[in-house]
């Protein structure tokens, strides 16, 4: 599912999500006229981000490993888990896959 949300200059705090495009407009105009400085201090602008919901999320993770599974060639596993973990968890920086251990 697609999300529009208004993000700061640097891209790295969003103030708001919409599910709309117009809606994450409608919201950027009315802040452009009541906090003109801030909006242009934070470079507050729209950017476009996919967003899976958790059912999504587990079904494509659950596809990866399917079709690990489906082609039973002898391959080396490795970049199919690798998808799986960021998948399940997207919030993970990706060098810490696989770095420690994690009890159950």
């Amino acid at each position: 599912m697609k999300y529009y949300d208004i993000m700061d200059k640097e891209e790295e705090g969003s103030f708001i999500s919409f599910e709309s495009q117009e809606q994450a407009k409608s919201w950027l105009d009315k802040k452009e006229d009541r906090f003109s400085k801030e909006s242009i201090r934070y470079g507050m602008h729209i950017v476009e981000h996919e967003r899976l919901t958790s059912f999504e999320r587990t079904n494509k993770a659950f596809t990866i490993a399917n079709n690990a599974i489906y082609f039973n060639d002898n391959s080396d596993y490795l970049t199919a888990l690798y998808d799986i973990c960021i998948m399940l968890n997207p919030n993970i920086q990706e060098n810490k896959i696989g770095e420690e251990f994690i009890e159950d």
